[in-house]
């Protein structure tokens, strides 16, 4: 189909390459359009007393969080590794896993072999995204592969500090150091280490939070996209 077809857009840069590299798409076709998000309905807002009551929670935990299919790309095993040293050092911890898929009996099965089943919460596929990123302190992404997540998105606009895999489109997203951390996929030390890291260093997470809310609202709203999307479908109209 692409021989008939005037501009094929990717939604991240990653895309764009295996379409070139991989399929062996024209290059002189493709054009990158990251995707956007509606950042008025992800922001920073007070934790939600319902929710609070419905995981059991309370203002003083610290909660880590991620959202997404449970899939063994999103590698949440290392994920619950992770946080089950970040839990040894800091006993009101919790972790939400938002999502669900086929590895969900697997997951809850290893979280009893840990001995977290008190600690790690998973909410099974929910439609109040955005009041839970609201219960979130950190939002972690540990995935093998990644595009541009509109997960990671949200939490951004939501002003969640974040700890991803340098991975795919993450980097594009978390500038290391300046609205989050990036770790190496795996690597459950240093993703617990920069968890705790966050945790503990108040003015850093501060920073992180405005500046991944400045970076998200400048550079992924869905206005920004469409715009780019009017653009694009312009130019090709007046080719015609």
């Amino acid at each position: 189909a692409a021989r008939y077809v005037d501009t094929i857009i990717a939604v991240s840069k990653e895309l764009k390459d295996h379409l070139i590299n991989v399929v062996g798409l024209p290059k002189g076709k493709i054009i990158t359009i990251i995707n956007g998000i509606n950042v008025n309905d992800f922001a920073v807002r007070k934790k939600t007393e319902k929710l609070l009551q419905e995981f059991n929670l309370t203002n003083g935990h610290k909660i880590i969080g991620t959202t997404g299919r449970l899939d063994t790309v999103k590698d949440h095993r290392t994920l619950i590794k992770a946080f089950e040293i970040v839990v040894d050092k800091t006993p009101k911890a919790h972790l939400i896993i938002v999502g669900d898929g086929h590895l969900r009996p697997e997951l809850d099965l290893f979280v009893e072999e840990k001995n977290l089943k008190d600690k790690v919460i998973f909410t099974g596929n929910r439609k109040d995204i955005p009041d839970i990123l609201n219960l979130i302190d950190i939002f972690v992404l540990t995935s093998l592969s990644e595009g541009t997540s509109l997960s990671l998105l949200e939490a951004m606009a939501s002003g969640l500090p974040a700890v991803v895999t340098n991975v795919g489109g993450n980097t594009a997203l978390i500038k290391h150091q300046f609205n989050g951390l990036v770790v190496e996929p795996k690597n459950v030390e240093q993703i617990s280490n920069s968890i705790l890291e966050i945790i503990y260093d108040s003015e850093k997470y501060e920073k992180f939070r405005k500046n991944t809310i400045l970076y998200v609202h400048q550079n992924y709203s869905i206005h920004s996209m469409i715009n780019k999307y009017e653009k694009e479908y312009t130019r090709i109209l007046n080719c015609k």
